[in-house]
Order: C-alpha cells, then sequence, then structure tokens
C-alpha cells in the first residue's frame, strides 16, 4: 500500500488524523464538486446529512465548526454538534478561532474543495476564504432574503408578527446573507409557533431545499437573482438581556416576544425582591378581561393565574421559573406568592 505523506502546502500544526483524511480525499478529485461544510450548532446537521446523502453525485471533504466550548457546571470543554458528526463520520474537521488565521486557510485548501455549503456556522465568511472556492459558497438562510438578515432571523419573524419565514439558499459573499438568491421556500405562520418548533422545520426544508438545488447549480443551470436592497431588514444579535420584558410596551408584542425567545434569551422580569421570574409560556388578554391596575402591576384571574398589565391589555403567565427554582404552571407560582397580588414588576 501507498505510504500518505502529508501535502507540502499544509503547516506543521495540523494534525495527523486530518492529514490522513486529507490523502484519503484525494482519490475523489474526479468528482465534480468537492464540498467543504461550514456550521456548528444542531441546526446545521439536516444539512451536513443532506450532503453525505448526495455523494457519489458530490465528495464531501470535510467541515469547518466552532472550536470546543465550557458547558456546564464544571466548565468541561465540548465539541459542536457538527463536530461530533464529523467525527462519526470519518471526515475531517477544522476548528478556527480566526477565518483569516493562515495556518487554518493553508488546511483548507489542502482539503482541496471547489465548493463550499453553510448552515448555521455563525461567522461572516472573509472574502480570502470564499475565494478559495470556485464554485461558490452556498448558505442555507432560516428566513426569506431579503428580510432578517443576521444572527436572529427565526425570532424575529415571530416577534414582528410576520405571516410566513421559510429558507432561502443563497450564493454567499462578503456582506452579511447579501448575496444572490438561487431557490426559497416558505413556511406560514399562524400566531402561535416558538422558535423551538419552527427551527428545526426550517432545518429540515432548508437541507431538502439545498438537496434539490445543490445538483442544478453544479449542472449551471440556476441563474441567481440579486436581492432588492430596499427590501432588507435586519435582525440582531440577542443577548441575555434582550428578553427582560419591557411592560410599556403592547401586550401582543410581548406575548410574541416570549414565544420567540423561548429558546434564547427567553424572557423574564424581576420580582420586588430582585429575584428573576423567567416567562416560559405565556397568552395576550385585552378588552374587558384586561385588569384595569397600573403598568406592570400583578393581579389575578378567575383560575388563579397571574395577570400582568402591559400597555394595552395584560399577559397571563401560564407557566413560569422562579430564579434557582424548576418550572412550575403560573397558577401554582402564585399560589406561593400572594404577597405579589398589587406590587409592580420590573
Amino acid at each position: 500500500m501507498e505510504s500518505l505523506k502529508q501535502p507540502a502546502n499544509l503547516p506543521r500544526t495540523v494534525p495527523k488524523a486530518l492529514v490522513r483524511g486529507l490523502a484519503a480525499g484525494q482519490s475523489a478529485k474526479a468528482c465534480p464538486a468537492r464540498v467543504i461544510f461550514f456550521g456548528t450548532p444542531e441546526f446545521a446537521l439536516p444539512t451536513l446529512e443532506a450532503l453525505w446523502s448526495l455523494q457519489p453525485k458530490i465528495f464531501l471533504a470535510g467541515v469547518v465548526t466552532g472550536p470546543d466550548k465550557p458547558v456546564g457546571r464544571e466548565q468541561k470543554l465540548a465539541p459542536s454538534p457538527v463536530k461530533l458528526w464529523a467525527d462519526q463520520h470519518g471526515l475531517p474537521a477544522l476548528q478556527p478561532i480566526r477565518l483569516a488565521d493562515r495556518a487554518f486557510q493553508a488546511a483548507l485548501v489542502a482539503l482541496d474543495a471547489n465548493l463550499g455549503v453553510i448552515a448555521s456556522f455563525g461567522k461572516i465568511i472573509p472574502k480570502g476564504v470564499l475565494g478559495l472556492f470556485p464554485m461558490g459558497v452556498l448558505n442555507v438562510h432560516p428566513s426569506l432574503l431579503p428580510r432578517w438578515r443576521g444572527p436572529s432571523p427565526i425570532q424575529a419573524a415571530i416577534a414582528a408578527g410576520d405571516k410566513e419565514t421559510g429558507v432561502t439558499i443563497m450564493l454567499t459573499d462578503e456582506k452579511m446573507d447579501h448575496g444572490s438568491i438561487l431557490a426559497q421556500e416558505r413556511l406560514a405562520l399562524a400566531d402561535e409557533e416558538t422558535t423551538a418548533s419552527v427551527r428545526p422545520l426550517l432545518a429540515k426544508r432548508g437541507a431538502s431545499l439545498l438537496k434539490n438545488t445543490l445538483v442544478s447549480w453544479i449542472s449551471g443551470e440556476i441563474r441567481p437573482t440579486p436581492q432588492d436592497e430596499s427590501a432588507a431588514t435586519f435582525s440582531r444579535m440577542l443577548t441575555r438581556a434582550s428578553g427582560h420584558i419591557e411592560w410599556n410596551s403592547g401586550v401582543d408584542e410581548i406575548a410574541r416576544l416570549v414565544r420567540a425567545y423561548d429558546s434564547w434569551p427567553g424572557t423574564f422580569v424581576f420580582l420586588p425582591d430582585g429575584f428573576r421570574l423567567k416567562i416560559l409560556s405565556a397568552r395576550a388578554v385585552v378588552g374587558s378581561a384586561a385588569p384595569t391596575a397600573g403598568v406592570g402591576t400583578i393581579t389575578e384571574d378567575s383560575l388563579g393565574f397571574p395577570l400582568i398589565r402591559a400597555g394595552d391589555g395584560a399577559l397571563l403567565l401560564q407557566r413560569v421559573q422562579p430564579e434557582g427554582k424548576a418550572p412550575m404552571e403560573g397558577d401554582a407560582f402564585l399560589r406561593g406568592h400572594r404577597n405579589l397580588i398589587g406590587q409592580q414588576l420590573r
């Protein structure tokens, strides 16, 4: 058997396991599309599996994913879902801290790919990296671009009360979610979905749409359509503080935020004693059913659930989680905190 030699353009820091993967991948050079996948969280896995299933029409040469991160109370380093998947399938995995790093780019070149695919990678790909892929870099984005570019498109669509969302396959350029569109698929929203319920649907639809689009793109059957810049909207980077409820807001807006932020960052309010109360599930109450107390004041409905007055109605807390305690139904929380009735939250 011919011995495996390290490619000359790899830096010394490249692991031996990666070198073995590179050498093995060289046997697939005859494949017209040799793909590198960029992705990190669980949302990316259906797209990665779709690429795997397309072989031997394409050759999946490796993945680029985020570095291992500390998790749990002990803060032990854990690999991303994409890194775990790659290890299980024997694929080379690059985990750069900086995409501009010379060693990373050299390792990427050595993987000898000509097409990139992105799904929830979390970083803007610099022009120098995009230029390494002659067939371009395709991005599976969970919105109907140009609406909701940016890092939190699913949350933004639900929070805004959009009647539909969807997935877009776009050709990536150096600007955030700016590239031309190759394909789109729509998903209707019915004012009851949460980010946790919509995200897996869009992950699966995006993977299916990519699978159909990729073959046509490789064969040259698709002409990209530039985005309408005048219609572009932008989602924001969410932090833990983004979930703090402002009770002067409209109650429908607050209820949408509860659904939009259910996975991250969560919505919350501060009790009079300074402890945080997470709002896990809630619904808007308007009209004569809404109490007339001051904004932010807790009252009680006929079934014993807490009502908090908002700008134009009240929010009924169906399920909550007091700081340091387990999740519980709203009526159970109020039974244990009768002293809160009539008090104002902040």
